[in-house]
């Protein structure tokens, strides 16, 4: 049964016993330890394993349930969708554990209703400062649906990306883990929409998001046919573009060494184009794929 109130006392006290738990696993953590993303993820993880005994331990709040009865007491997909909207609100980019287990059983019922409600949104930036609330949710289940490897969402998700001319951040942060947890599989569909978008002229940010998802799925591959089919889209779009960072960047991390031969060759033809931060990207690229760059400091672009 769902019931508001009960979804706040959860979440507020979900929240609670979680920051009590990460102080606790991270009570004689040297501060500098935090730093390094594996220790840090190994922390956060510990905490959430030690939320078992909150899930088992019944609150006055939820009239004495205990938090996993209530999970396991919603019924049919609009309580549980409801239930999870409510999560991806209340929760920072993770979703509970028993809840994203209770969706998982429910995944035939549920998929559908995570697929409309996460494609139904505006994934229009509205600003560059600005959180855009109405998005929280459908940025989260769609991260919920690449978790599920829905490669059909997905699909559909970037075609809609593609169509959109400035990508909240939010629903970037999706396209990345999308890109990451699909691989290869979603690599056509992301060379379709990227040489549309080429082939239109339209190099919107849109344009730039779509070559770092491709970069992100291209490289968690090791198959050298996706790689050279990526590594031809990445030129292209460097070669064609009017604003080269992204492209730039995007080749030195695909990490193909053809990367040196083309990016140098342009450095050296171009450099009166230059302004500086597309001067140290074209350098930073070249370094990563191995090559040299010692001897083209010397078009290092002057300060007006």
């Amino acid at each position: 049964m769902y019931r508001k109130d009960w979804s706040d006392s959860f979440f507020t006290s979900y929240n609670r016993a979680l920051a009590e738990s990460f102080e606790r696993e991270t009570a004689d953590v040297d501060e500098q330890q935090l730093d390094d993303p594996a220790v840090l993820a190994a922390i956060q993880q510990a905490s959430f394993n030690s939320l078992q005994t909150w899930y088992d331990r019944p609150l006055d709040e939820l009239d004495g349930q205990t938090p996993d009865q209530l999970i396991e007491a919603l019924e049919g997909p609009d309580e549980l969708l409801s239930f999870t909207e409510d999560a991806a609100e209340r929760c920072d980019d993770i979703l509970p554990d028993l809840l994203v287990m209770r969706l998982a059983r429910e995944e035939q019922v549920m998929r559908p209703v995570l697929r409309e409600r996460a494609l139904a949104a505006d994934y229009e930036a509205r600003g560059h400062d600005e959180v855009d609330e109405e998005l929280i949710v459908p940025a989260q289940l769609a991260r919920l649906l690449g978790d599920w490897q829905d490669l059909d969402f997905a699909r559909h998700f970037f075609r809609k990306v593609a169509a959109t001319d400035r990508v909240n951040e939010l629903i970037a942060d999706s396209g990345r883990h999308l890109a990451e947890t699909l691989g290869h599989s979603i690599v056509p569909e992301l060379l379709a929409r990227s040489a549309a978008l080429l082939e239109a002229n339209r190099y919107s940010a849109s344009l730039d998001y779509l070559l770092v998802f491709l970069t992100i799925a291209a490289t968690s591959e090791s198959d050298e046919e996706i790689r050279d089919l990526c590594f031809r889209q990445l030129r292209a779009a460097f070669r064609q573009m009017p604003q080269r960072v992204i492209p730039t960047i995007c080749i030195g991390d695909l990490g193909d060494g053809r990367g040196v031969t083309l990016l140098r060759g342009w450095l050296e033809r171009h450099y009166h184009q230059l302004d500086r931060q597309l001067f140290y990207e074209l350098l930073s690229s070249i370094r990563r794929l191995g090559g040299e760059t010692t001897d083209l400091m010397r078009f290092l672009p002057q300060t007006p």
